[in-house]
């Protein structure tokens, strides 16, 4: 036990000795930190799993078709369906990212930008769960 005590004391007086280093050494790191988090762009991330009854929705699309399609087809159906030009725009609308815009090529260019961020996933267990 004298041993383990006389070890931790050599340590403590250690640290002691070197404090205004270890300070140093510290307030390099927390500057260095603050400057790269302060440098990384901003990203906002969100992400919904969604339940959707593909059936119905799809039902008057694929009217006349012999076989189902898979769930790869139903995910493009789908994301043209959600990712149209209306629904994106009252996407914008709701969010207030039409704030940011004055002209139309601004619009175009924004609407764009949201269709290539946004990704639809489907589950292969089950067809009608999506992830966005």
């Amino acid at each position: 036990m004298q041993e383990v005590l006389a070890q931790v004391f050599t340590y403590v007086w250690g640290v002691w000795r070197h404090r205004w280093l270890v300070l140093a050494v510290a307030w390099l790191v927390a500057i260095g930190g603050w400057i790269w988090v302060w440098q990384m762009p901003e990203a906002y991330v969100a992400s919904a799993r969604v339940y959707v009854d593909t059936n119905s929705i799809l039902r008057p699309l694929l009217r006349g078709l012999a076989i189902q399609p898979n769930v790869g087809q139903r995910i493009s159906m789908m994301s043209r369906t959600l990712l149209s030009r209306p629904n994106l725009e009252k996407l914008m609308r709701m969010t207030d990212l039409d704030l940011q815009v004055n002209t139309e090529a601004q619009k175009n260019n924004m609407l764009s930008d949201l269709s290539e961020a946004i990704s639809l996933e489907g589950s292969r267990v089950n067809p009608s769960l999506y992830s966005i």
